[in-house]
């Protein structure tokens, strides 16, 4: 899919990120740009728990490049996860992702797997755990009890 998205939109900025490095990629494979980061992107969730630090670098990045749509209006970005399967993303950390390229006035963002095929939120497995619903569900009934044995009602 990421080919063919690639073909159809020739001005898009093709974006690899890998281990603890960002390109941006020309249709010939060729790095036109690069950022190397100080944490790693490969973990289960490192998009999301390292936000800021993947803000800064896509920024960087993206100012490291000479494009004309910088300077007139907001870019397609295509984004490939060269070392993660869509069994390796969670729909947080997809968001996280496409949020760092909105953040940095784009238009429109894909992001792809390793294999170059689309990752969307509703193929993507839950970030909850049972465990953490139950606490919060726990939590709550907890402080439900205590506001009403002091007599006063939840708003």
């Amino acid at each position: 899919m990421l080919k063919e998205n690639l073909a159809s939109f020739p001005d898009a900025i093709w974006v690899q990120i890998s281990d603890h490095r960002m390109q941006v990629l020309n249709r010939e494979h060729d790095v036109v740009a690069q950022e190397d980061c100080p944490v790693s992107f490969m973990d289960l969730g490192s998009f999301a728990r390292d936000f800021n630090i993947a803000e800064r670098c896509f920024n960087q990045l993206m100012q490291g490049i000479d494009c004309k749509w910088y300077e007139f209006g907001q870019p397609m970005v295509f984004i490939q996860l060269i070392n993660r399967s869509d069994q390796q993303v969670t729909a947080l950390e997809l968001q996280a992702i496409k949020e760092m390229a909105l953040g940095n006035n784009a238009h429109l963002v894909n992001v792809y797997d390793k294999d170059g095929e689309a990752l969307e939120p509703d193929t993507l497995k839950n970030d909850h755990s049972r465990f953490l619903k139950l606490l919060c569900l726990t939590l709550v009934f907890v402080v439900a009890v205590v506001l009403l044995s002091h007599g006063l009602e939840p708003s």
